[in-house]
């Protein structure tokens, strides 16, 4: 039984926030602190955010955490901790258990992630990390499917949110990808002038 609930992505924007959900504020389970862990405990990672983990250069993750109280997620990425995710638990009555969450990105993430396209890789990391992971958990907590709408929800608020950003990370991509084909274009018309000089020895007149 759910104790807050958030919206879809209207919600999110309105409140400024793109990581909405139940878990985003807490919520409370007519559940024991112990099947509550089990069930936190046992849950894989959702498999959308499983694929962006493991695609990484190096990509693994560890676990640790108190049982029966919290759950600690930590991905990494490049030799480097990239994120952490934590889930804690308290009771919350008889028989109940009251479930908070946090998703941490390091310093070290930006350059462990690289920069994606127009949306970094860090931010991508982020946004559907935090979602995914939060509705894993509550799926399993509520006995329910994964709603995949969520994460979409998510990602649709988080680039209406930051549209200004995103265009100009674009831009930039643009250029420096113009750039780097200028540069291309330029060694290889160099490479072909050499090729031509070659077919010539000294002192031997060019005849065309």
């Amino acid at each position: 039984m759910k104790i807050i609930m958030f919206g879809g992505a209207a919600a999110a924007l309105a409140t400024g926030a793109y990581f909405h959900g139940p878990l985003k504020g807490g919520e409370t389970y007519n559940r024991k602190p112990f099947e509550v862990y089990r069930a936190v405990e046992s849950s894989p990672l959702p498999s959308l955010f499983s694929k962006m983990v493991y695609n990484q250069r190096g990509g693994t993750v560890t676990r640790g955490g108190e049982p029966e109280k919290s759950m600690i997620w930590y991905f990494h990425a490049n030799g480097k901790q990239v994120a952490k995710y934590t889930v804690n638990l308290s009771p919350a009555g008889a028989d109940k258990t009251r479930v908070t969450t946090s998703f941490t990105m390091s310093d070290d993430a930006e350059s462990a992630l690289g920069k994606g396209i127009a949306i970094s890789g860090a931010d991508q990391y982020r946004v559907v990390g935090r979602v995914s992971m939060d509705e894993q958990i509550d799926s399993r907590l509520d006995k329910r499917p994964f709603d995949y709408s969520k994460v979409s929800d998510a990602m649709s608020a988080y680039v209406l949110t930051n549209m200004n950003k995103i265009q100009g990370e674009a831009l930039k991509s643009m250029d420096e990808a113009a750039e780097s084909f200028k540069k291309m274009d330029e060694q290889r018309d160099y490479q072909r002038a050499q090729a031509e000089n070659r077919k010539y020895r000294p002192g031997e007149p060019m005849v065309r």
